[in-house]
């Protein structure tokens, strides 16, 4: 195995092992992922999706402010309501990525539009419009995944650790495959809901299936 790991350093190829201090790093990573996101999701359970732009905003006043000017409590107390506008942003992020991957799938599924044509239109990557879709896929087996406080990168980086955790751990599985049916806007007027509940139908194959039906009606008739 030295041997091989020589050759391949000669080669300029990389040495594909992994160290035991990297396995470790890399397992505490993953269990650092899934334990924030089982905690985000326990925190949502019973007050519901909640994201405040009013948050968003008040902490865009911090950014660039004269920290010399500040007391060492200012600053603390000042980056206490950026991490909150961080939060805020992070799922609203998500929300959105889990919007665009809903629609490029329709696209593709109900109008044949491949993802070639698919980056084109939206002046994006094929590899974008293939990841888009495997978090949109990702997220309607696993609906939690949405309001986990992590982007999409994030989640398909982890989505084999998430789903073999959630094979062995029964309230981390109920947890992600939580369905809210709207999510609470706070704006500095109030507060609004925007209804979700098309977000937890597999619109494409609803379509399929209601063809199907229609064909069964005529050949019947």
């Amino acid at each position: 195995m030295r041997l091989q790991a020589s050759l391949q350093k000669l080669n300029g190829l990389p040495d594909k092992r992994k160290s035991v201090s990297e396995k470790k790093e890399e397992n505490r990573q993953e269990e650092t992922v899934i334990e924030k996101i089982k905690e985000k999701l326990e925190d949502i359970e019973d007050r519901g999706v909640r994201v405040s732009l009013q948050s968003l905003f008040s902490s865009i006043n911090f950014v660039g402010e004269k920290l010399f000017d500040l007391s060492r409590t200012s600053i603390i107390e000042g980056t206490k309501q950026v991490i909150v506008g961080i939060d805020n942003v992070s799922i609203l992020k998500a929300i959105l990525q889990f919007e665009f991957g809903r629609r490029v799938n329709y696209l593709s599924s109900k109008f044949g539009m491949d993802e070639r044509e698919l980056a084109r239109v939206f002046d994006v990557t094929i590899r974008k419009v293939s990841d888009y879709v495997k978090y949109y896929r990702l997220c309607l087996e696993f609906p939690g995944l949405i309001f986990s406080g992590y982007s999409m990168g994030r989640v398909l980086n982890y989505s084999a650790p998430i789903h073999k955790k959630a094979a062995t751990d029964t309230r981390f599985d109920q947890l992600l495959r939580m369905q809210h049916e709207s999510v609470a806007f706070l704006t500095m007027e109030g507060e609004f809901e925007k209804t979700i509940q098309a977000w937890y139908e597999d619109e494409a194959n609803e379509e399929d299936d209601k063809d199907e039906d229609e064909d069964k009606k005529v050949k019947t008739c």
